[in-house]
């Protein structure tokens, strides 16, 4: 025999307990979602930060692989290379 057989009313709070861990945990979820995609956000723009001083600095080995808004050519990859590279926007 369950609560709920023996007290409607006890019944009706434990059900209402659970619907407010419920929404309690839909809450911190949701929460958690708005403040990973911020984290994701923060994270690609120190990436892109990051590429931007590896430019300035010469270091083309170094920038992460995606769609620039340049081609490089004349590029030789290896780490004794002192040729000159072209950046073309």
């Amino acid at each position: 025999m369950t609560s709920c057989d023996t007290s409607p009313h006890s019944c009706r709070h434990t059900k209402d307990n659970h619907l407010a861990a419920l929404q309690l945990q839909e809450r911190v979820v949701t929460q958690l979602t708005a403040e990973r995609r911020q984290l994701e956000e923060e994270v690609q723009d120190t990436r892109h930060l990051d590429d931007l001083i590896f430019l300035l600095h010469g270091q083309l080995d170094r920038i992460t692989l995606r769609k620039w808004p340049f081609a490089v050519a004349n590029v030789l990859r290896y780490a004794d290379c002192n040729q000159e590279l072209n950046l073309i926007v």
